[in-house]
């Protein structure tokens, strides 16, 4: 893959994390107004209090809001980086930026499945960024599939090594098992 393209994929996940950093501040911002009295605005029609203040609006005792706004900021400043000097990040560092985007897009659909499952409301502002962790994890995973990624190679070999393992380990189970019952055979006689 051309450097140009890379670069601009880099930029294209530091806006769509730029964007989640955005709805993140908006949520926060929200919920301080709704404290003062005021009600959230959720521009799909739907009671977004329900979501963002529901017993799910925290994980670990951490307001969802303040960990997708983490989130979204380490991905704007590897992004960032990765766009002006890309030779600070290694392919590893990119890997796990790639299972943190991966975490983030089965957390979002986690908490998307509970809006619909157990709350039965919908708060635009979630959606927005569910769907913004989506977009960021394509672009992640693009990026790294296309862009010669050494560690993929890894797995590759990683993953042909454990097929070896298990083919020897499953002629070892045979070959006790014949020695067994031939065994077993000998003794009887």
């Amino acid at each position: 893959m051309s450097h140009d393209i890379i670069f601009r994929m880099n930029i294209a996940i530091t806006m769509f994390s730029l964007i989640g950093i955005y709805i993140a501040y908006r949520i926060t911002r929200e919920k301080k107004q709704k404290l003062a009295g005021q009600k959230m605005v959720c521009f799909v029609g739907q009671d977004c209090d329900k979501v963002v203040f529901s017993e799910y609006s925290k994980f670990l005792g951490i307001s969802l809001e303040k960990m997708g706004l983490v989130y979204y900021i380490v991905l704007t400043l590897v992004y960032l980086t990765a766009s002006i000097r890309p030779s600070l990040l290694n392919d590893f560092v990119m890997f796990i930026v790639l299972g943190m985007t991966f975490g983030g897009l089965l957390f979002s659909l986690y908490l998307t499945a509970i809006q619909i499952v157990k709350l039965k409301n919908y708060c635009s502002w979630c959606i927005s960024s569910a769907l913004t962790s989506i977009i960021i994890f394509v672009l992640v995973l693009t990026k790294n599939l296309t862009s010669g990624n050494k560690i993929f190679e890894y797995i590759n070999s990683y993953s042909k090594v454990i097929s070896l393992t298990k083919s020897v380990s499953e002629i070892l189970v045979l070959a006790v098992t014949i020695f067994l019952i031939t065994n077993k055979k000998n003794n009887a006689n």
